[in-house]
């Protein structure tokens, strides 16, 4: 029989991380077209996200 000493211990329960997109660059949103809405606001996407730039382009 195997030593209990080297048992590998059960790992805790970690918690799920946020479904939304990872947070790649600051001053991105994320827009799902299918729900016609902004991550955090929807927080699953089916289509997957679209990288929106946070601030409008220059010119406006």
């Amino acid at each position: 029989p195997m030593d209990p000493s080297q048992a590998a211990a059960p790992a805790p329960a970690a918690p799920a991380p946020a479904p939304g997109p990872a947070a790649s660059a600051p001053g991105n949103w994320y827009y799902c077209e299918s729900q016609k809405n902004y991550y955090p606001y929807v927080t699953q996407c089916a289509e997957g996200w679209k990288t929106v730039p946070a601030s409008p382009p220059p010119g406006r």
